[in-house]
């Protein structure tokens, strides 16, 4: 069977990554989302806050996350045979 092929799928690590997994004597220092303004806001170490969307859109933005099974299905329905799938922060 035919399908499309996405190719702008992004590895997206789970909020509580760093918060869970660093040494609790550099948690202060880790990458983080901070909801300030409205605004769902990126605090990482060396670089100024950065604005990502509206905190009223996070539902908007959530598409199939990391259930396998909930994913398949969003593919399915979409008609996407495959996918490429690319890093953000932690992979990169």
């Amino acid at each position: 069977m035919a399908g499309y092929i996405s190719a702008d799928s992004h590895v997206t690590e789970p909020l509580e990554l760093y918060a869970e997994r660093v040494d609790a004597a550099f948690r202060d220092r880790v990458p983080r989302i901070v909801n300030r303004d409205g605004w769902r806001t990126l605090h990482a170490e060396g670089i100024a806050p950065r604005k990502l969307m509206k905190a009223s859109e996070l539902d908007l933005a959530v598409v199939g996350g990391p259930d396998l099974e909930q994913r398949r299905r969003e593919q399915e329905s979409d008609g996407v045979a495959g996918e490429v799938v690319f890093p953000n922060w932690a992979l990169t």
